[in-house]
């Protein structure tokens, strides 16, 4: 009995040895702790917090980035004047290549015309250089083309594909796509066009060399903020180049442009719609009857005619026009009135004294006797159109 005792007890410890193993083989020195619930919510506030910083700094980092209006004045100048002879080109084509004509131009930028103006904002690099014709397969050289008024071909240079390429970027940020530019001048008096030699292509620019007495000049330039937008002004002059010669200073036009900050362009900024519009002061526009006093110029009030000059040279004081008046004399034209601009409809209020080779009643007889005035050695000559006379 006491022998069986014994062997109950020394059973019941060899169980109990063997349970307590088995518990401790369930576990490794790898296995992790349980994690401490205090642990578990400082590394959630940890993950949390970092979270936000990180979606301040993307928000941050999508904000646009802000314009120093005064020095984005400086910039829009030097971009509208890359523009100048794209904006010239669109102008002239939109007025039928009649200033006179024009009010009012908006241009779409769409791709075909950032890659236009890029391109006539370029400089020529020389590698091709002739005499070219547009046919039924695009834009080709012919270097036997005359390329004069009567003519019907182009001189054309290349220009840099770098300077396309960084005028698209700077001007619109726009990356180039060469399919955009066209194969053939969509102004046919100068324009940018695609050229293939059938190896190589080439962006070129292309004028017909044909005068047209117009001329187009950016002034003040002004860049301000509205409604979260930033609106640059450019006055500008567009039209007859006499009419700026007579007046420096002129601006018959304003040119807008909306603007976005673009780190990318040279400029600070990128251009994303162009529209330009007619001063409401504009003196092609002039219709009241304002005249000087005193001034007998020979010409009625009362006449239905609407009168075309040949202007030759415009000066402030009357006395001034005489050495002109006798160098047109000595070259055979005799009836040479000097006009006083505040006198006609269409001519600058500000007093000028204009030397002309005559005054007609058809743009086509001003241009013939044009024609002979330049032959006679007065290459600045040009024909412009005076209106009705209004003095007294």
């Amino acid at each position: 009995m006491k022998r069986r005792m014994l062997l109950t007890v020394f059973v019941m410890l060899m169980s109990l040895f063997v349970l307590t193993g088995c518990q401790q083989g369930g576990s490794t020195d790898d296995a992790a702790p349980a994690p401490d619930v205090k642990e578990v919510r400082e590394d959630k506030e940890d993950k949390e917090d970092k979270d936000d910083k990180e979606d301040t700094a993307v928000t941050v980092s999508e904000d646009k980035p802000e314009l120093d209006t005064a020095a984005a004045g400086e910039s829009l100048k030097k971009m509208s004047d890359a523009l100048s002879g794209f904006l010239w080109v669109s102008m002239m084509k939109d007025s039928g290549y009649n200033p006179m004509e024009e009010e009012d131009t908006v241009i779409s930028l769409s791709d075909e015309e950032k890659m236009r103006a890029a391109v006539l904002a370029s400089n020529a690099d020389g590698v091709i250089e002739s005499t070219f014709v547009l046919g039924m397969g695009g834009f080709s050289e012919d270097k036997n083309a005359d390329d004069g008024p009567d003519g019907d071909g182009f001189y054309g240079v290349s220009v840099s594909e770098k300077d396309v390429e960084e005028n698209c970027r700077d001007l619109f940020g726009y990356e180039v796509s060469w399919d955009d530019l066209p194969i053939g001048p969509v102004c046919d008096l100068y324009d940018a066009v695609m050229y293939s030699d059938g190896k190589n292509r080439y962006p070129m620019i292309v004028e017909r060399v044909v005068e047209t007495e117009t001329d187009l000049k950016n002034h003040e330039c002004t860049v301000t903020e509205e409604d979260g937008r930033y609106i640059g002004k450019v006055n500008m002059f567009w039209g007859y180049w006499g009419e700026l010669e007579m007046n420096p200073g002129y601006s018959n036009y304003v040119a807008t442009y909306v603007l976005e900050p673009d780190e990318r362009s040279k400029y600070g900024m990128v251009i994303t719609s162009i529209s330009i519009n007619r001063t409401e002061d504009d003196p092609y526009e002039r219709t009241d009857d304002e005249s000087a006093d005193g001034q007998d110029t020979g010409f009625s009030t009362s006449s239905d005619a609407a009168y075309y000059g040949v202007f030759v040279k415009a000066f402030k004081n009357e006395e001034d026009c005489s050495d002109t008046l006798r160098k047109l004399e000595d070259a055979g034209f005799t009836d040479c009135p000097v006009i006083y601009t505040p006198g006609f409809e269409k001519l600058n209020p500000e007093p000028y004294y204009v030397v002309t080779a005559g005054l007609f009643a058809s743009e086509q007889e001003a241009d013939e006797t044009l024609d002979k005035v330049k032959a006679s050695g007065f290459k600045d000559a040009y024909v412009k159109y005076a209106g009705y006379y209004i003095g007294d």
